[in-house]
């Protein structure tokens, strides 16, 4: 794995820039973003890393990333299939090769980048610090590295002075310090640094709980920083200590943290922890370390997937705060302990971040099972979620079933008198005409309005209760969505909506009922031009196919993009439930239809990407396994067929 080697790509590091930052390897690729840069893109995690750097800056190219010196340009990347907006960056390399690539602050998304000279006048200060550190705490083998990393730090925070000491037997003994600091002990007892927490900062209007913080009040420092330095994350090497006139600043603080996991990476062992890190993340159970007090000490990724916190949050928290339920796990912690054998919970019950319930099977076993040295436990949640979904699911479709067969009685039922109605109405219409009475003619219009509006929604339900089974056949997608553009271009022009079209050459086929996937595309183009009404300015839509994979299996994907005014996070979720709609005079079953043909071909239509000034919708259907382009050249008799054209005007 990557990350055995280039640590500055680990989230923990990461996550402490104060700026939006990509860690690139030596290849171009993004091996890593931090939360910064989410926030500031409107980027997913998913849609960003292990992708090409060029994907996203279009202007770099190899001699970018593959270059030992930093370098500060204006960029310009894509935001979205639709905009482009141009940046600072600033490269900051490293030994192994790759590096950062630094967004720093605009004040916002800014069109126009500050100036270079003062993007590089604010932060070179700050990047030498930081290459210092790093080459001392990594590179360096000589006696003078501890005060080159002590240096670097106090510089990097803005700091008075830091003190390093480190374990020798039972006492941690000073190692070094940097010029500026006070006269500090030779020596600190264990027991006399009890009352620290692994990590804190110190005022020095506080009583003062160690022999350093009595010895810093004698002097001008106002504030005294530590953190314990873990060869694991039950065992102490050492402690560092900074040293700060004023109470420090936001930015300040934030970058004590980032501090903190450099020199935390010095003191893991460099193979045996790493690889032992790297499988637990390989692990499909969440994977929960905790220390002798039930502090988080060890979170994987599959915990981090499952409850929703990263690694970096939840480190040092006390387990009863993350791990919330309707019980708590310290009496099963106790009896885990008391016992010295693992302990398994069946159907217990966590609670999300997000509020969402988390079915699961919990195993706790004690440390002294492992290590008879060693107090905590190592905590293994089994997500029993999927199976609590088939169980509802299967629940659902008995459900469906039996609201199906109303629904198609209840339809049937209502169109022959409405259909009889509607004639009615228009011979009523002819007659009235004759009459000339506005009045008459208005109260008819309505009526007939209104049953037209009825019709289509009998159809909907037909069509969601009871969907058609098609002939499925190979197709070419790109070639059925030119198809249906070239049919919707009257409407696309009369709204001056401008599409923009991107489709990768040489497409996989897709087995596929062709009538049905023409209106998944209508209504979803449909979708995006009434997402487009009310737009001001330019309107865009955007058509991007492209080949795919997921899990080992060939996707073609089609995703369609506007710049309209994006759904809000509270409705987002309900989008594919059937009879929601925004609209007044919108049936709400559009994309319920849409999703069930997708889901029948055993595709994918995830909830849409949404952010301020956009959408995209996402369809993935599965690639047949022959995808060469002798089989395509038999398409064109199927494509000159006329086709009758699936509702058009159908609504989400």
């Amino acid at each position: 794995m990557m990350t055995l080697t280039l640590p500055w790509a680990e989230s923990e590091i990461l996550e402490h820039l104060p700026w939006p930052v990509l860690a690139v390897g030596p290849d171009g690729t993004i091996l890593r973003v931090n939360s910064t840069f989410l926030r500031w893109s409107g980027y997913d995690r998913a849609m960003i890393e292990r992708r090409p750097l060029q994907d996203i800056f279009p202007d770099l190219g190899p001699e970018a990333w593959d270059t030992p010196l930093p370098w500060s340009q204006p960029l310009s990347w894509a935001e979205d299939l639709t905009h482009r907006r141009a940046v600072q960056g600033l490269w900051v390399p490293w030994p192994e090769g790759g590096g950062w690539l630094v967004l720093p602050p605009l004040g916002g998304k800014a069109a126009h980048p500050p100036e270079t000279s003062a993007v590089e006048a604010n932060l070179s200060p700050t990047v030498e610090a930081l290459r210092t550190l790093r080459a001392a705490l990594w590179d360096d083998v000589d006696s003078q590295r501890w005060l080159r990393a002590l240096n670097a730090t106090t510089e990097l925070v803005r700091g008075e002075w830091a003190a390093l000491y480190l374990r020798q037997g039972d006492t941690l003994h000073l190692t070094e310090h940097t010029r500026e600091a006070p006269a500090l002990p030779s020596r600190l007892p264990w027991d006399s640094l009890t009352p620290l927490d692994e990590r804190g900062l110190w005022d020095v209007q506080k009583p003062a709980p160690t022999p350093i913080h009595r010895r810093a009040r004698l002097t001008a420092t106002t504030h005294v920083w530590h953190t314990w330095l873990r060869q694991h994350p039950l065992a102490n090497e050492g402690i560092l200590w900074v040293g700060f006139r004023g109470w420090p600043d936001a930015e300040q603080r934030v970058l004590l943290d980032l501090v903190a996991e450099l020199w935390l990476w010095r003191f893991r062992p460099p193979r045996a922890d790493s690889l032992r890190s790297e499988l637990l993340d390989y692990a499909l159970e969440a994977v929960v370390v905790l220390d002798e007090h039930a502090r988080i000490r060890g979170w994987n990724r599959t915990a981090e997937n499952l409850f929703q916190y990263q690694a970096t949050e939840v480190q040092g928290r006390q387990v009863a705060d993350i791990l919330v339920g309707p019980k708590a796990l310290d009496e099963s912690l106790k009896r885990a302990q008391q016992e010295g054998q693992p302990v398994t919970l069946d159907g217990w019950l966590f609670v999300r971040r997000d509020g969402e319930p988390l079915p699961c099977r919990v195993r706790i076993v004690p440390m002294s099972v492992l290590d008879q040295t060693v107090d905590g436990w190592v905590v293994f949640i089994h997500d029993l979620s999927e199976q609590e979904h088939y169980r509802l699911h299967s629940k659902r479709l008995e459900q469906r079933a039996l609201i199906g067969d109303l629904l198609l009685t209840f339809a049937h039922e209502v169109r022959n008198p409405l259909n009889n109605l509607y004639v009615g109405i228009q011979m009523l219409q002819q007659r009235g005409a004759q009459l000339d009475e506005a009045a008459w003619q208005e109260s008819l219009q309505r009526l007939l309005e209104d049953t037209q509006r009825l019709s289509r929604l009998m159809n909907d339900l037909l069509a969601f209760a009871r969907p058609k089974q098609g002939e499925k056949r190979a197709l070419a997608l790109d070639e059925l969505l030119r198809q249906v553009v070239r049919r919707m271009e009257p409407r696309l022009d009369k709204r001056r909506i401008r599409l923009e079209w991107y489709c990768q050459g040489d497409l996989p086929l897709v087995l596929g009922d062709r009538y049905a996937l023409e209106q998944v595309f209508v209504n979803l183009l449909t979708n995006a031009m009434q997402a487009l009404e009310n737009q001001p300015g330019e309107r865009f839509i955007g058509l991007r196919c492209r080949a795919t994979e997921q899990d080992g299996q060939l996707y073609v994907e089609i995703a369609i993009s506007d710049n309209g005014p994006g759904i809000p996070p509270e409705i987002r979720d309900k989008i594919f439930k059937p009879f929601f709609s925004t609209r007044p005079d919108g049936t709400g079953l559009g994309l319920a239809i849409a999703h069930n043909i997708v889901t029948d071909h055993r595709g994918h239509m995830p909830l849409p990407e949404t952010f301020p000034g956009g959408t995209i919708f996402r369809v993935r259907l599965p690639a047949m396994a022959s995808k060469t382009a002798e089989e395509r050249s038999f398409l064109p008799a199927l494509w000159q067929e006329p086709s009758p054209s699936p509702s058009e005007e159908a609504t989400a």
